[in-house]
């Protein structure tokens, strides 16, 4: 099987993700430990015990998706395992782009933190979430959001399938989008975000980021690299940087991600990282028959280990 690894974003956190991992790995330990050197943040506990409301903060979480997914790429290559491609959904660009040999672990944990400041500091300026709209047609959905787009109150923030579509905008846009939805027939779902990513309304975080990360060493990649704010393969440093920065203001195409890599000849998907988000995405999309899908980690499982029925 022609393996790519797939890495989760904001609202894929949760209490004890990863626990097994730091517990039986030297990975797992290298990791926190570096997170929390550059953050400066207690990571360790915060995963341990949390609160929810703590691990959702952009600069905990961008650090501690990072280092997770990443610790997981550090164990799977330990083991002999590699892939035939990656790509990253919103935060986890970075630890794609860490597994494509773009930058090194100092510099992987050093983008996740000045991203997780940067929204910070966007969030504080203006505040909203996200929501998820599933179950009717994609042009129906977007239907449902001319009016707040008219005001500018609520955007497309990602193109998950066919059915699927992530809103992302203030709490008054979102409400007339939820409740736009709901009278057509879609299920309406929050997200555990801290702001409305993926919208002009944090475009302080793209400026910042713009400037902050010009003069970090990136690689071309080793392996193919997806990029979900262009749907596509990419090989140029400078885009690649640049997609660090402005994806966060731009939706995430991961359909047209998902749909690419198949093309290119993908036949099984791993998602590496905390939980099973992407997978649930794969599984509502109508899939070539012998496209497999599968997962490191699911909350409350106590189990480490590598699917069976993925061979790399």
């Amino acid at each position: 099987m022609r393996t790519a690894w797939v890495f989760p974003g904001h609202g894929s956190q949760y209490i004890g993700m990863g626990r097994k991992l730091v517990e039986e790995t030297a990975a797992g330990r290298r990791w926190i430990e570096l997170a929390e050197n550059v953050s400066g943040l207690p990571l360790g506990k915060l995963i341990e015990k949390g609160p929810a409301s703590e691990i959702s903060r952009p600069e905990v979480v961008e650090p501690l998706l990072a280092a997770v997914s990443c610790a997981y790429v550090d164990w799977l290559v330990a083991s002999s395992r590699t892939p035939a491609a990656v790509a990253g959904y919103s935060a986890g660009e970075v630890a794609a782009m860490y597994a494509a040999s773009v930058f090194d672990a100092e510099v992987c944990m050093h983008i996740a933190c000045l991203r997780g400041e940067a929204l910070k500091h966007a969030a504080a300026q203006q505040q909203g979430s996200m929501m998820s709209l599933y179950g009717s047609p994609v042009a129906e959905l977007t239907e449902s959001l001319e009016h707040a787009e008219s005001h500018e109150t609520a955007r497309i923030a990602a193109f998950n399938g066919p059915r699927h579509l992530t809103i992302s905008g203030t709490l008054d846009g979102l409400k007339t989008v939820a409740l736009r939805g709901l009278a057509s027939g879609a299920q309406v779902g929050l997200i555990d975000v801290a702001g409305p990513w993926h919208t002009p309304l944090v475009e302080s975080a793209q400026r910042r980021l713009r400037v902050e990360l010009a003069a970090l060493p990136f690689a071309p990649p080793r392996v193919p690299i997806w990029l979900g704010s262009e749907g596509a393969v990419c090989s140029d440093t400078a885009r690649l940087r640049r997609s660090l920065a402005d994806s966060v203001v731009l939706p995430v195409r991961w359909q047209a991600v998902v749909e690419g890599l198949i093309f290119a000849g993908i036949d099984a998907f791993l998602e590496v990282g905390p939980g099973h988000v992407l997978c649930g995405m794969l599984g509502q999309m109508s899939l070539p028959p012998n496209v497999k899908h599968a997962f490191l980690e699911r909350s409350g499982s106590g189990r480490l280990r590598i699917p069976t029925h993925i061979h790399h």
